[in-house]
């Protein structure tokens, strides 16, 4: 198939690195900011759920086979794009792109390639990743970017040290084409994300004599510094090789300036710009907008606004959600929202980082009935789809009020629509559906998960596992063990194993890395953690099987044992109109053991505890269910 949209991704890649003025946004970010691919058809969902949802890659095959859907480049791209918005399942993801690589005739665009190479990479598949920039180089040397070097990078810095994200750096020096200075950009602005700038600016005069600093390398060291002085110095030495500043640089000073409260120097510069016939631009007043919201001024960021319409500049999604924060900062709930409405007859569209401004305002108000409102609003008029961050606020909500009907039906609207990170919502929704005795909805969400491609974490595999056992359900063990397992088994089988190049005697790298201080840190913790591991199976060994029916870092801690003894008869007294009883008489049984000092008394006394909450729990369970589990054998 012909590669429509090839030579305008080509262009696109090579110019994008010509703009590092916000480190802020994520490496998601490159990916997204794909103009070409804005389009929605009916295929991508259609083949985005028989990724998800075949049990095999045969399976799969078949289905897409069956399907008789054409598969084009902007098909791909936008099936790809959605994958990693959803977090699905890596390896399913790959077994797709794969199969769609091997049709005669049909060669994948760079855009997908950086894509699926994002995808790989934060599920940490690194030998993956080296496999596909191998394939892409042999199709063609020059699908390797800037670009693809900056989303490989970020992936390897966020786990690994410095020296190996280095040291994979001149890896790429067999698979680009050039790997001149816009690759030692791509390094540095990777280091700025996910290290830091003294990490960064270490790299800098460790390899500036490999490579020749151009104005891009200077717009990306000011751009991370958050320390006027580190600016300053850098822009002295901007000078000193005689590189003439552009208006991104300029850009940069301003950000500094502004997030440090320093804004009269940010005025200056302003005029500066005025001088060299450099004009502001809206990223320059977008910056000024967010250094007013720090000191204090929203009205006058609202006004910027206004000024930048009469100069012809329009103001975009990110100035309008500056603008919102300064209000929202202030407390002034109206005007923001009053802002938002304006964005809609602008032609501007609220995304989900607009809505995480209230929502973050809702969560630490304890605002649940406004924030569900927005939610609805969100989804439904303004048909924004949530990210993580928003899930997160919401989930977390509903479990501060203790409502599972809103949590499911959010865990639904994740499930169906795709979107959000099933695994770190999970985490609060199974603590909510326990803790209400929900097994039989527990028990789906996390099968749900696990067919989805996503990995539970440990504590709510082992929360549930407990339950089950409760309530004997044996069927359910058995098929929570071979699907976990399952998962487990293929997770270990294709797991990237990253292994730290050898290092480079030629290149002084300073403070960047001290092996022997390393070293001992790491064995230092390392018998900490061996340590604390024989602690646990000792304190297993002597907890009574009763009390090992509950989670160990609940049973072993007195406090937090308290504290949950605590919040249960709160929630059983709201039902019976009890609490202060209730609560009063918890509180007397630890006070007056609180000077015990017989260990087997404490013993008896945990295991006491552990009783009552795990009767409740059976006893919530019984309710919901309508079974009867405490007569089982």
């Amino acid at each position: 198939m012909p590669l429509n949209l090839f030579n305008l991704r080509k262009l696109r890649g090579q110019s994008l690195l010509k703009i590092p003025h916000l480190l802020s946004n994520s490496l998601s970010s490159l990916i997204q900011n794909t103009d070409s691919i804005t389009s929605t058809s009916p295929h991508v969902s259609t083949i985005f759920h028989i990724i998800t949802n075949s049990p095999s890659p045969e399976s799969m095959i078949g289905s897409l086979n069956s399907s008789q859907i054409p598969l084009s480049n902007e098909l791909i791209d936008q099936v790809l794009k959605r994958v990693r918005f959803s977090h699905a399942s890596v390896l399913k993801t790959l077994e797709f792109f794969n199969f769609v690589g091997q049709n005669r005739g049909f060669y994948h665009t760079s855009y997908s390639y950086d894509t699926m190479l994002y995808i790989l990479g934060r599920s940490r598949k690194f030998d993956e990743i080296w496999k596909v920039l191998r394939e892409m180089k042999r199709k063609d040397p020059k699908f390797i970017t800037p670009k693809t070097v900056m989303i490989v990078l970020g992936r390897i810095a966020k786990v690994c040290s410095v020296r190996q994200t280095v040291e994979s750096f001149r890896k790429f020096k067999r698979l680009c084409t050039d790997f001149d200075a816009s690759c030692f950009n791509a390094l540095l602005r990777t280091l700025c994300q996910e290290k830091n700038m003294t990490d960064a600016r270490n790299v800098y005069h460790a390899l500036k004599h490999d490579f020749k600093p151009n104005l891009i390398t200077f717009n990306i060291l000011l751009s991370g510094w958050k320390s006027v002085e580190e600016a300053e110095s850098f822009f002295d030495e901007m000078s000193e090789l005689k590189i003439t500043p552009d208006l991104v640089t300029y850009n940069c000073l301003i950000d500094v300036y502004c997030k440090n409260r320093e804004l009269d120097k940010a005025h200056k510069v302003f005029d500066k710009m005025r001088e060299n016939e450099i004009y502001p631009d809206v990223i320059s007043y977008t910056s000024l907008i967010g250094g007013l919201g720090l000191i204090g001024q929203p009205d006058k960021a609202r006004n910027i606004l206004k000024e930048m319409k009469e100069l012809s500049i329009y103001p975009d999604t990110a100035a309008y959600n500056a603008t919102i924060r300064n209000f929202c900062i202030a407390k002034r709930l109206g005007d923001a929202f009053a802002l938002m409405d304006e964005m809609g007859q602008t032609g501007l569209t609220p995304n989900a980082t607009s809505f995480n401004l209230f929502f973050r305002c809702f969560y630490w108000a304890n605002d649940l009935r406004n924030a569900w409102s927005l939610y609805k609003r969100m989804r439904e008029k303004d048909n924004c789809l949530p990210n993580t961050q928003t899930c997160m606020f919401l989930i977390r909500l509903f479990k501060r009020h203790e409502n599972a009907d809103m949590a499911m039906e959010l865990w639904n609207d994740m499930v169906q629509n795709g979107f959000g990170s099933l695994t770190l919502v999970s985490d609060v929704l199974f603590d909510l559906l326990c803790d209400e005795g929900r097994l039989d909805e527990a028990e789906r969400c996390l099968f749900q998960m696990v067919e989805k491609g996503q990995r539970p974490s440990h504590v709510s595999v082992k929360r549930i596992r407990v339950l089950m056992e409760l309530a004997n359900r044996q069927e359910s063990l058995c098929k929570l063990r071979e699907v976990v397992g399952h998962f487990e088994n293929r997770v270990e089988n294709n797991r990237g194993s990253f292994q730290p190049i050898q290092i480079l005697n030629r290149v002084n790298f300073g403070s960047i890395h001290k092996p022997s201080l390393s070293l001992s840190l790491r064995s230092l913790r390392r018998k900490i953690e061996a340590n604390k591991t024989k602690i646990r199976r000792k304190n297993r060994k002597k907890m009574p099987s009763l009390q090992t029916a509950l989670p160990p870092e609940l049973a072993n801690n007195v406090l937090r044992l308290y504290k949950e003894c605590l919040r249960r008869a709160k929630y059983i007294g709201q039902k019976k109109h009890n609490t202060e009883l209730l609560v009063t008489m918890v509180r007397d049984q630890f006070k007056r053991h609180k000077n015990e000092t017989d260990p087997e008394k404490i013993q008896n006394l945990k295991d006491n505890a552990a009783r009552g909450l795990i009767n409740h729990m059976l006893y919530e369970s019984e309710n919901m269910s309508g079974r009867k589990f405490s007569g089982q054998k």
